[in-house]
């Protein structure tokens, strides 16, 4: 389910602090005007939030956006109206922001902007420091249903009809069977962060989200604190294959000779450090630990010496041992050839594995392929479209790097997100992974893969996204991933199928995807050999559902895949007639690219 973001702002101060509060149980997006109006969004909206425009007022909303607002809260939808105050009370008596005010909601108050730090007091007697009003001074509600959130202290003049002097920072109020709650803060001037993460976090928990609970303050004590900027990573493959790292050296241009060497590109400078010892990588691991974060620094990639295998206090979150002896044992006898995923970047914190590879086109046009990059955390995760891929700890996070044959058709490449994704259905059944109880790991078009409880509820647990770069007549392919594998609640991770190490799923995905990928560039691309493997992973055969991408929108049944394009093919529904369609009716054929697929509502849409 998503937060979405209504606002006209510049300022994302709002979309920072949600995302700080909701991280990993929520994605945060933008919402248009446009997409408001007239997108089939409420479906998959946990929490809709209006926050302040340039000026501190209500956006911009025509008569078609206020529409939509008072359907979807009356619904039963939930919104928040985020820094509001002073705008949501136009007179002195108290009219609020059309179209509340049409359903039954009302204000008494006086507007007036805060000019000082004060403290919000909650319901259970928690004083939050260093907040500033966004001006409203709520005094009284005049509504079927609220509840007072918090209080801003000391409560200043105002008395509600009752006579209790009350000077309201948060309400929340029943709107037809839907909630909306006020929140009076201005988050741009806030002092204190946490003071922000607190209230956010208390008033979202009353309008019925389910966050995470709040961080321990210290880690366990075999692991370093969540990391808050990108840390080095380090240039590894297994120990008995040195000659792989000195290929990578070599296309690069370095020379073991440099301590340090810098690798300037287009969206960053690369820092090589030539580690003289495994102790010497540690050493270089804890002053980047230790240093402040500084935009536009150079990105450290640590080299350690042929045939050293980095210490696990180096990687504590990931076994690169464990790693590499599973993926050995998953390849075939006397592999000379190399396999995908020997080659491997591993950092605890990177800003994405898939911008550092497809933003740095020099880097990318001499990396060797294929060559995986890997992140314990990513601070700037990439999803498909506008999307971002939350990054939590237990989530697997990894980008391959992949040069495409010249014989393979360009338009055979739309089936690469297709391949992968049975790759990793097929490494979640595999008998080392979660066996049996893989077959709940099933993939939802295009790019998704979820888990499918006994009751038949869906759970998404990763995502796939597939970015290519045509540079100097040759076709690099990008293919990021991201699955949990033990993320806390309340997302849905696969260990809760099984046990299962981060590990030994990377390398059954980079296997399972080397057999998958050799078979398809051996037939030019054909999508024939995997049609009834896929089928079998999907979730989709003969389901109805509803395209909105033609018009009118139509009610479909799915079909398939086509085999020339990769399009979603599906047949539409006959109605009255007695009998269903036939191919004689016509198909519809969607891409993969612009459409998607929402599996709560049954509708495929446009991608916003």
């Amino acid at each position: 389910m998503d937060i979405l973001l209504y606002t006209t702002s510049l300022d994302f101060n709002c979309l920072t602090a949600l995302r700080r509060v909701v991280n990993p149980a929520y994605t945060v997006g933008t919402l248009t005007a446009t997409a408001l109006a007239s997108q089939p969004w409420s479906a998959s909206c946990a929490l809709l939030v209006i926050a302040p425009d340039d000026n501190g007022g209500v956006p911009a909303m025509s008569a078609p956006v206020k529409l939509a607002l008072q359907q979807y809260l009356t619904a039963g939808g939930r919104a928040l109206l985020l820094g509001l105050g002073a705008s949501v009370i136009k007179t002195r008596t108290g009219e609020v922001w059309d179209p509340a005010s049409q359903i039954g909601v009302q204000f008494k108050g006086r507007s007036g902007v805060g000019t000082q730090y004060a403290s919000v007091r909650l319901p259970g007697g928690e004083m939050l420091a260093g907040l500033r009003r966004a001006g409203a001074r709520l005094s009284a509600v005049k509504a079927a249903r609220w509840n007072a959130l918090a209080w801003w202290e000391p409560a200043g003049e105002l008395k509600g009809e009752d006579g209790e002097e009350r000077d309201l920072a948060a309400v929340d109020l029943g709107v037809g069977t839907g909630r909306i709650a006020l929140l009076d803060v201005h988050l741009p001037d806030a002092a204190s962060s946490a003071a922000v993460d607190s209230i956010l976090t208390h008033v979202l928990r009353a309008l019925g989200l389910i966050l995470p609970m709040p961080a321990v303050t210290q880690p366990p004590p075999d692991l370093p604190s969540t990391p808050t900027h990108p840390l080095p990573q380090f240039l590894l493959a297994p120990p008995e294959k040195p000659h792989i790292i000195e290929q990578v050296v070599a296309a690069l241009g370095l020379s073991a000779a440099a301590p340090q060497t810098l690798f300037a590109d287009a969206a960053d400078t690369f820092r090589f450090h030539f580690a003289a010892s495994p102790a010497h990588g540690t050493q270089i691991l804890a002053t980047a630990r230790q240093a402040a974060p500084e935009d536009g620094a150079a990105k450290d990639v640590v080299v350690l010496p042929p045939g050293c295998a980095p210490p696990k206090d180096l990687t504590p979150r990931f076994d690169v041992a464990s790693y590499f002896d599973v993926l050995s044992a998953s390849q075939p006898p006397n592999n000379s050839a190399g396999a995908m995923g020997e080659a491997l970047l591993y950092s605890e914190a990177v800003t994405s594995t898939q911008t550092m590879l497809d933003k740095n086109p020099s880097l990318l046009a001499v990396l060797p392929s294929p060559l995986v990059s890997l992140a314990s955390f990513q601070l700037a995760g990439r999803g498909r479209g506008s999307n971002t891929w939350l990054s939590p700890a237990g989530c697997l996070q990894f980008s391959l790097r992949l040069r495409v044959s010249p014989g393979l058709p360009g338009a055979r490449l739309v089936f690469v997100q297709y391949l992968f994704g049975l790759a990793v259905v097929g490494a979640a059944r595999d008998p080392r992974a979660l066996g049996i109880e893989g077959a709940r790991v099933k993939l939802k078009w295009p790019n998704d893969v979820y888990v499918e409880d006994p009751g038949a509820e869906k759970r998404k647990v990763g995502g796939i996204l597939v970015n290519m770069s045509f540079q100097g007549g040759k076709v690099d392919v990008i293919v990021g991933c991201g699955l949990n594998i033990s993320t806390p609640a309340p997302l849905t991770s696969l260990s809760t199928l099984g046990p299962l190490s981060m590990e030994t799923m990377l390398a059954l995905i980079l296997s399972k995807f080397q057999h998958l990928w050799t078979r398809f560039l051996d037939t030019r691309g054909s999508w024939a050999p995997f049609e009834d493997d896929y089928l079998d992973a999907w979730m989709h055969s003969d389901q109805l559902v509803t395209v909105t991408t033609v018009s009118p929108p139509r009610a479909v049944r799915i079909i398939g895949i086509t085999h020339d394009h990769g399009l979603l093919r599906t047949l539409p529904e006959r109605a009255g007639l007695g009998r269903r369609s036939t191919a004689d009716d016509g198909y519809i054929d969607l891409q993969p690219d612009g459409n998607s697929f929402d599996l709560m509502a049954g509708l495929i849409k446009t991608k916003k």
